[in-house]
């Protein structure tokens, strides 16, 4: 059941059920792990660059190195919802960066041949961007948990 799904069902009931319900399916420790592989592949440009992908990546997410190599390794010990919150919204902006260089990519294009050879691409990365953003603005409205409030 993704986030929506449990958010509209949580909405019937009282807020709290509404915070627990909307937490339990949105917070996953095994996707934060996801995401965090996923940056540091895609920012890995090589053997000798692992080092400073790492200490990169893992200073998106606000965390240190070593507890960014445990996560990616699934070694968390307590992984809260605020460092999902924090994985998945690095997560969120790392794919924001790459819609951005596409968009670019597609601009170079569009000066070079005109625009018609690329306009279903750069519409389509127009509505890529904003369910980027959206999902960045979901992402700061998770409910708190209660032993946050």
């Amino acid at each position: 059941m993704k986030w929506s799904e449990t958010h509209h069902l949580a909405a019937t009931n009282n807020s709290k059920a509404k915070a627990t319900m909307s937490a339990v399916d949105a917070f996953s420790p095994e996707e934060a792990q996801l995401f965090a592989e996923k940056m540091f592949r895609r920012r890995c440009e090589g053997w000798g660059d692992e080092t400073q992908a790492l200490d990169e990546v893992s200073g998106w997410c606000g965390m240190s190195p070593r507890s960014f190599k445990r996560l990616m390794k699934g070694e968390f010990k307590d992984f809260g919802l605020r460092s999902y919150r924090r994985v998945r919204g690095a997560f969120l902006d790392f794919n924001l960066r790459l819609i951005h260089q596409l968009q670019n990519e597609v601009k170079a294009v569009e000066e070079a041949h005109g625009h018609a050879p690329v306009a279903d691409i750069a519409a389509k990365l127009e509505a890529l961007e904003a369910e980027a953003r959206a999902a960045k603005a979901r992402v700061k409205t998770y409910p708190k948990p209660a032993n946050q409030r």
